[in-house]
């Protein structure tokens, strides 16, 4: 009896074993991509008139549909993005919608059994799609590999980083990526990788394909990530090959990270993106403060992204102009100067102009302000050449008034006067102007824009000028709003004290 017993176990545990030796590949199919089986199409929550972008439909080599999505932006750089495991495109859009915001082209499809697309994510189909949808955005948006970022999340480290083995590319960004399946098994079963128990071989072993890679990198991950674990992050940061900075987000976890810290992190992203050179190696963000670190003294520096910034150069989108301070060109004139024309602005004078980025987030501002007061935002001043200021200034305007020729904020081509410019009380006087005002007080930093003269010729070096606001970089005047200083404060007690 003891036998038949023992017999019986053996050939239970025999039975066990041979289903699930038989179905190895497709558990840890599912285990890398559980949302095949949901077969989810959509998001009930994500409203498709907010977000607009082209969907791409094509057959694959194999004749399955990739399903994707492709948005423009006006710069050479493409990003592709390549979306995590739990569940299709539309989980991510915010996220998408995130780098678009960036000033970048984005383009995504979803990976073979999710949402619209067709077919199984093995290995090698999923290669097969990447391939497949890039060469078809490539070719359709005249998109060069020098000029590809490419962008993964969680899941996406195992594609992504398949793909970038197989593609030239200028950057790499990896949000809270995984080393291997045998690392992400070992979590599960007791620091073994079961796959070993069947006789399976590692796969997506992201840890060892960097080390060929030599392009810049940037990564990020949450230090109490349950689902990919932190140290994971670790395998893949000191095995990559190129330049590389590491951003430790304390108390997080694995979803959502832009979502929550996105805005905190923008200008990191922007200045890694257009390959800024970095005095640090080591990002730590607690409770959305950042404290940047050289690797190497371990030496911190706060702030420093501000800080550091150019604001001499007339170039720049934080040079420096003030009653007292010039442009370095007499007639500087930038030389991406755009028609202000666009949906939502009215241009008062017709065919005035301004710097392309600060046209383009002017639209975005506008686009928030009609939405909220239904009229357009009224543009009455916006780039004035050298000339154009002495002009002004020989009809007797008053220097705390308006500013002298070669020292107008105008010149940069990154300010505009909305409505009126008269004076502070005429201007807030007036019930709407007041109205609009409070409105952009609160919401114009979210896309750069920061009233420059609030606090009067004693700080500011002219008159409190509510109608004149000033593009600077978008992190830069979310800070200045947060602190509650304006340019010239921080300038003079900051730049000029360092």
């Amino acid at each position: 009896m003891k036998y038949k017993k023992t017999i019986l176990f053996f050939l239970l545990f025999v039975m066990v074993y041979v289903f699930f030796f038989f179905q190895a590949e497709r558990i840890q199919m599912l285990s890398t991509f559980p949302w095949i089986e949901a077969n989810i199409q959509d998001v009930v929550w994500y409203q498709k008139e907010n977000f607009d972008f082209e969907e791409i439909n094509i057959l694959s080599t194999s004749w399955e549909t990739i399903n994707g999505l492709y948005l423009s932006w006006t710069k050479n750089e493409s990003v592709f993005y390549f979306h995590g495991n739990g569940g299709p495109l539309p989980y991510f859009y915010s996220e998408i919608k995130y780098i678009h915001s960036l000033w970048y082209s984005v383009f995504a499809y979803d990976y073979p059994g999710y949402g619209k697309s067709t077919g199984v994510p093995e290995i090698e189909k999923v290669s097969e799609f990447s391939k497949d949808f890039f060469e078809f955005i490539k070719r359709e948006k005249n998109i060069r590999n020098e000029d590809l970022i490419i962008w993964w999340y969680s899941v996406g480290t195992a594609v992504a980083s398949d793909f970038a083995s197989k593609n030239d590319f200028s950057k790499i960004v990896l949000v809270s990526p995984f080393s291997s399946r045998y690392d992400m098994g070992k979590r599960w079963f007791f620091n073994i990788p079961p796959q070993k128990l069947f006789f399976m071989g590692n796969s997506y072993v992201t840890s060892e394909i960097v080390k060929n890679f030599s392009k810049p990198a940037l990564i990020l991950h949450g230090n109490n990530d349950f689902i990919v674990p932190f140290s994971q992050w670790k395998q893949v940061f000191e095995n990559y090959a190129g330049e590389k900075i590491f951003i430790e987000i304390d108390g997080f976890w694995h979803n959502w990270i832009i979502d929550e810290y996105g805005g905190t992190l923008k200008g990191i992203f922007s200045k890694f993106l257009s390959w800024e050179s970095f005095d640090f190696q080591y990002v730590f963000l607690d409770d959305q403060k950042i404290k940047l670190l050289d690797q190497e003294n371990q030496k911190e520096e706060q702030e420093v992204l501000f800080f550091s910034q150019d604001f001499e150069n007339d170039t720049s989108f934080t040079k420096y102009v003030s009653r007292e301070k010039s442009f370095e060109v007499l007639n500087y004139e930038p030389q991406d100067l755009v028609m202000i024309s666009w949906e939502n602005i009215s241009d008062t004078k017709g065919g005035q102009v301004l710097r392309e980025e600060a046209k383009i987030q002017l639209g975005l501002l506008a686009k928030e302000f009609f939405r909220e007061f239904w009229v357009p935002l009224k543009i009455i001043s916006a780039y004035r050449s050298y000339a154009y200021q002495l002009g002004i200034k020989s009809g007797g305007c008053n220097d705390v008034f308006c500013a002298k020729a070669w020292y107008s904020e105008h010149q940069t081509g990154l300010a505009v006067d909305i409505f009126e410019a008269s004076n502070q009380n005429d201007f807030l006087e007036n019930p709407d102007f007041k109205k609009y005002f409070t409105w952009m007080q609160e919401h114009a930093d979210t896309y750069g824009f920061h009233n420059s003269y609030q606090k009067g010729k004693e700080i500011d070096g002219y008159e409190i000028e509510p109608w004149h606001w000033r593009y600077l970089w978008v992190d830069f005047a979310h800070y200045l709003k947060e602190k509650n200083i304006t340019f010239s404060e921080f300038y003079t007690h900051y730049i000029l004290k360092k």
